[in-house]
């Protein structure tokens, strides 16, 4: 197993309400998980080659796993519930909806409420992967 390291490091980047581009242009080279926890890790590269950790925390749901390791991030931003019902991410929210066996979207809002927020990941070439989770960082 490879280990992305210690997590507990970092900066936020995102603020509960901008919802805004949050990082991209970056390969994956690890997915984990923290033993033990709700983390997950995600190292990536920058074209320059510099290594960043992005850390989501209290994680409820993510359709990111090692499988996209090598794969490009072209955009990663945090949307609303409301974007997240927009037809133009259709396939990406069904697939949310079914995982979590839920009978609609009307499950977003009251995950807002509760303090999750909803992480989008353009992967280049492929769809759209969400994360659901409370929290954000990134470490060098």
């Amino acid at each position: 197993m490879i280990s992305c390291g210690k997590i507990r490091e970092g900066k936020s980047v995102t603020n509960a309400e901008d919802f805004t581009v949050v990082y991209g242009n970056v390969q994956i080279t690890c997915v984990e998980t923290e033993p033990g926890t709700d983390f997950l890790v995600i190292m990536v590269a920058y074209a320059d080659r510099e290594t960043q950790k992005i850390v989501y925390e209290n994680v409820l749901y993510s359709q990111i796993d090692r499988s996209v390791a090598g794969k490009r991030i072209a955009i990663a931003r945090e949307l609303t519930p409301d974007e997240l019902r927009n037809t133009t991410r259709q396939a990406t929210t069904s697939r949310l909806i079914k995982d979590c066996g839920l009978s609609n979207t009307d499950a977003l809002d009251e995950m807002a409420k509760r303090g999750y927020r909803f992480f989008t990941h353009y992967i280049v070439n492929e769809d759209e992967l969400i994360i659901i989770a409370k929290g954000l960082s990134v470490n060098d």
